[in-house]
């Protein structure tokens, strides 16, 4: 079950040249295959139940076996993904070609072996993915071995090995820096001691003083470390300033990015992120510039920059309590249909928070119980993380509305459905208390004094997913609200 749970996210996440590829890998007459038509089932009825999916699909299939055919139809989603990947990405053409170089030396031709061989070392130097290289390096040795190294001499072994040597060197470095990188990023989350931070960047300045420099991943990552370090000793200016060089050099490696620059996104959003977490307002218009400037590919990817763009925004007026720009920013996206069909689930989750947050803030509780609906519904989104804030925002603005005994119920309902997929967290459990004492029956004195004390429970310290849940919204505060 949890596979067709993974198949239906994977083709809610499915780009419309993506379909259509489906199809035509399918061969003549698609909409006649099993398989394909579960893919029309979910795709085109928009059924994410799966016992609908299955009842809907036993009315064309009554004989035929559900299971298999959804698996057969996620593997074939799979492979042609993977096909567009090849054509698309540099880096998976060149794991493709090496696994063709292969085959050519499986049917003994050796020679286009060894020239395919070094066409993807050739190609993936000048894109300096290492990875790639020794890869196809180490395949160029083990074929010398077992041809029993014919015509091959000791100078031209040697240095094969020595060049193989090079690539690995390469590959611990940018480990090793990625490695150190990565221990910031997870500290800075967990508001570690500051003098772990100051470890860290002692570390990574000494092993950087050895490295190769002029490599765009090893800058990247000195760049990006740098940055988040400067941030957590509070110095904002000198961040900015790394960060500003960092865009610049990935303005100015452009050939090294995806198509389209994923990557290149995804930093100029953690930039974005940063900026919104520091209060660092002013600096946001310069990288919101250049992601609209990204926006010359796909309808997906142009749907997920403005999903960007729009979840940054929001969080910027909702900090700055700004209620006027947050009703201008609503109004700019009453057609949610436009982009939220071109986002994949988790995007369209993170959007749909972020909306609903803004209603919230402005007390238009009708519109987010509305727009939080159709997440909570679907258990679908429940393995994302921003599932369980999606639902307590969602029973917030049931509260708000005052629609005690629907609410009652809702929580039931929810608890039952997710009792088998996980626990109830700490700050759901307190919530949950709340949603269900009868404030009624307190009196003034008593009321303040109970909501108080659930207040100090959400003090104690708390476990990660709490932690995160409660940068995401303010329960405490909206708790003493209602003293």
């Amino acid at each position: 079950m949890k596979k067709i749970g993974s198949l239906i996210l994977l083709i809610n996440a499915l780009s419309k040249s993506e379909k259509k590829a489906l199809y035509l890998q399918a061969g003549e007459n698609p909409t006649e295959k099993a398989y394909m038509k579960i893919f029309d089932i979910i795709d085109k009825k928009n059924i994410t139940d799966i016992e609908n999916i299955k009842k809907n699909y036993a009315k064309y299939y009554p004989i035929n076996s559900f299971v298999p055919e959804a698996n057969y139809l996620y593997q074939h989603i799979l492979s042609t993904l993977a096909s567009l990947a090849i054509k698309k990405k540099c880096k998976h053409n060149l794991y493709y070609k090496i696994i063709q170089a292969n085959i050519l030396k499986e049917k003994h031709l050796m020679d286009e072996h060894f020239q395919m061989l070094d066409e993807v070392i050739e190609e993936s130097e000048s894109t300096e993915d290492y990875s790639v290289s020794s890869l196809a390096q180490r395949t160029k040795l083990d074929s010398m071995r077992q041809e029993n190294f014919l015509d091959i001499s000791e100078d031209t072994l040697i240095k094969e090995h020595l060049r193989l040597k090079g690539y690995l060197n390469v590959l611990n470095q940018i480990n090793r820096q990625s490695e150190l990188y990565e221990l910031m990023v997870f500290y800075t989350s967990r508001k570690s001691d500051t003098k772990i931070f100051d470890d860290l960047a002692i570390t990574e300045i000494t092993f950087v003083n050895n490295l190769r420099k002029n490599l765009f991943e090893i800058q990247k990552k000195h760049l990006l470390f740098q940055g988040i370090y400067l941030l957590c000793k509070n110095n904002y200016q000198a961040a900015n300033n790394i960060y500003k060089e960092a865009n610049e050099l990935f303005a100015s490696h452009k050939s090294f990015l995806n198509n389209p620059p994923s990557d290149y996104m995804q930093f100029i959003e953690n930039v974005l992120k940063k900026c919104n977490e520091n209060r660092q307002y002013s600096e946001m218009e310069y990288y919101i510039n250049i992601l609209e400037g990204l926006k010359c590919y796909t309808a997906e990817f142009n749907a997920e920059i403005e999903c960007i763009i729009f979840t940054n925004k929001a969080e910027y007026y909702i900090h700055t309590d700004d209620k006027k720009k947050i009703k201008e920013l609503i109004s700019c996206y009453k057609d949610t249909d436009s982009i939220v069909k071109y986002l994949t689930p988790f995007r369209k989750i993170q959007f749909i928070l972020e909306l609903s947050l803004l209603h919230i803030n402005i007390n238009e509780h009708k519109q987010a119980k509305k727009i939080l609906y159709d997440i909570v519904k679907d258990s679908n989104y429940q393995r994302f993380f921003l599932y369980k804030p999606c639902l307590l925002l969602y029973y917030i603005s049931i509260y708000e509305l005052q629609e005690y005994d629907f609410l009652e119920y809702s929580i039931r309902a929810a608890r039952r459905k997710l009792k088998n997929n996980r626990e109830t967290s700490k700050i759901e459990a307190i919530l949950y208390e709340f949603f269900t004492k009868d404030m009624f029956k307190l009196s003034q004195s008593d009321k303040k004094k109970y909501l108080e004390e659930l207040c100090k429970q959400i003090d104690t310290p708390q476990n990660i997913s709490d932690h995160l849940t409660m940068k995401i919204f303010d329960f405490k505060s909206w708790i003493l609200s209602h003293a």
